[in-house]
């Protein structure tokens, strides 16, 4: 056990070998960072607890100091990841809930979700299908709170290209999309049976 002082003002304590920080130890930096847990020749590297000054905390695995494998943080604003990172961001499979309570599980790629996955908005709306930078973006669904639901493509999280949309009360749609609306060629159905096959624009 030692301490050791970094020119920049940092402090460990901890275990030592070869004159670096090796075993179990703690980091306090001038910032008000915090690391407890695993070092290797003298940065965090295993498991551990960081802690930053505002009140975030990160514990799991790290690598060259940075959130590396599995590990859970939890910001201050409410929001929360728990899964796979990679070098300091969510990379992998995990869930995260957003500050509104906004909350998706599945594939993450440089922090944002990117692939399969399912997001449950907090009105009770399910879109699942393929994500990419946020939204979805390909082949998916969305289920509306009032039970309404929507099968097929979708661009920068709205329906567009080819899909069906059925309404709460029976009425459907089949045919293209553009921006969330009906565009293009496309059959309506209503309630009653009523039947309506041509062009439509901007959902009419």
């Amino acid at each position: 056990m030692g301490i050791k002082n970094w020119f920049d003002g940092s402090i460990y304590t901890g275990e030592f070998k070869a004159g670096k920080a090796n075993g179990n130890g703690k980091l306090s930096e001038i910032d008000g960072t915090n690391f407890e847990g695993v070092f290797e020749n003298d940065l965090p590297a295993g498991v551990g607890l960081k802690t930053w000054k505002n009140g975030d905390e990160y514990y799991g695995f790290v690598k060259e100091g940075l959130a590396h494998g599995k590990g859970k943080k939890d910001w201050v604003t409410g929001r929360s990841y728990v899964g796979d990172w990679k070098f300091g961001v969510p990379y992998g499979k995990g869930t995260e809930i957003s500050e509104d309570g906004t909350e998706y599980i599945g594939d993450f790629r440089d922090g944002v979700s990117s692939g399969k996955g399912t997001r449950i908005e907090i009105d009770g709306s399910i879109a699942k299908g393929v994500f990419d930078g946020g939204m979805l973006n390909g082949k998916g669904s969305k289920t509306w709170y009032d039970g309404t639901i929507y099968l097929g493509q979708f661009e920068e999280g709205m329906a567009s290209g080819s899909g069906k949309k059925t309404w709460y009360d029976g009425t459907s749609y089949e045919g293209e999309f553009k921006e969330g609306r009906a565009n293009g060629t496309g059959t309506m159905t209503w309630g009653n049976g009523d039947k309506y096959h041509g062009q439509f624009f901007d959902g009419k």
